[in-house]
């Protein structure tokens, strides 16, 4: 009995390896085609590929261009996601040996080449108006700016698995100024509406104050009377629950902007929140970072498993999982062992 479970799980590790391996060969925007799909001829997102089918079902494919390995997600709720074997397993509901034995036929050439997946997996693959790779090295290059502008966000003070792209969007947006009113996504669970000159300032904000509850508004250092005209309408439209919260910066600009907002908002109030120490909230992210890392050089104790946590939170972030939800499901996690068995 023991031998045999032995032999299960080495054949197991070894078809893992080869999966993981098998992952890595297979260019899965050429693969989706060779399923039905398309090419979308808009792509609202260049850090998502799109790609359609003739029954208006959508895939998002996007390219890791460290592990340079590629992964989907579906555009509707709630989101699928995965690599190609999941795509494979959840779609035509297969086993492991068969996602194998299909991704094998499309790599090797001396095989089944007369069979209509392979075969349309290779046309697809050879691209003959390249089409399909000009879009693919758009969206490459669009990644290797998302990487390096998540790397400034970290000089910033935004730690590492820390950004909510699905409520700021790209880093690299994230990093610009608003050349005209801006905003972030709304929840609705959000309870405030914050107003501040940058991004940046947002995200700084949302790490101290926000806890995933509240939508930004960007107003830029001097907004022209048609922004101001917009900011009116944007409060009068906000849901009453909303407390609307004017976060500029401590000098008198920031006052100034902030006394504006409140006259827009007419009668409903404006809480003014300044940061504590610094101009504006992007410099106490920076200075608090700082000050962070001048005690991890004093003490230096890597923790893998908080970081691991953390880059699992990134992923739930990235997909609009409220925060808050993730924190109640590990509290109320039941305990393990006779006690979790027992309830």
């Amino acid at each position: 009995m023991a031998t045999e479970r032995a032999i299960d799980q080495q054949r197991e590790a070894l078809r893992a390896n080869l999966l993981e391996r098998l992952e890595k060969q297979i260019d899965l925007p050429a693969w989706v085609i060779a399923q039905g799909f398309h090419l979308s001829p808009v792509q609202k997102d260049l850090t998502k590929l799109a790609f359609a089918n003739r029954h208006g079902e959508t895939l998002l494919l996007m390219k890791d261009v460290e592990a340079r390995t590629w992964s989907y997600q579906t555009d509707r709720e709630p989101i699928e996601r995965g690599t190609v074997v999941d795509l494979m397993v959840r779609r035509d509901a297969i086993s492991l040996d068969d996602c194998v034995n299909r991704m094998a036929a499309c790599i090797e050439p001396s095989k089944q080449v007369r069979e209509r997946e392979p075969a349309a997996y290779r046309e697809a693959l050879a691209d003959r108006d390249n089409t399909l790779r000009r879009a693919v090295a758009r969206h490459v290059a669009t990644m290797m700016l998302e990487r390096d502008a998540e790397r400034s966000l970290e000089g910033l003070g935004v730690v590492r698995g820390s950004f909510d792209r699905w409520r700021f969007g790209s880093a690299d947006v994230v990093l610009a100024d608003p050349n005209d009113l801006g905003h972030s996504r709304y929840r609705s669970g959000d309870r405030a509406m914050v107003f501040v000159e940058r991004p940046i300032d947002a995200i700084a904000y949302e790490r101290a104050h926000g806890k995933q509850h509240a939508t930004y508004v960007y107003t830029g250092d001097h907004p022209s009377d048609e922004a101001k005209k917009k900011i009116a309408h944007i409060i009068a439209d906000a849901p009453p629950e909303l407390t609307i919260v004017a976060a500029h910066s401590r000098d008198r600009r920031g006052a100034t902007l902030s006394e504006e907002i409140a006259e827009l908002a007419g009668r409903r109030t404006v809480e003014r929140r300044p940061p504590e120490f610094g101009n504006r909230w992007a410099d106490q992210m920076q200075i608090e970072q700082r000050h962070r890392d001048s005690l991890s050089r004093l003490n230096r104790r890597p923790d893998p498993v908080i970081d691991d946590v953390r880059r699992a939170l990134a992923k739930a972030l990235d997909a609009g999982v409220d925060q808050s939800a993730i924190r109640t499901a590990i509290v109320r996690r039941p305990p393990r062992g006779r006690e979790g068995l027992e309830r």
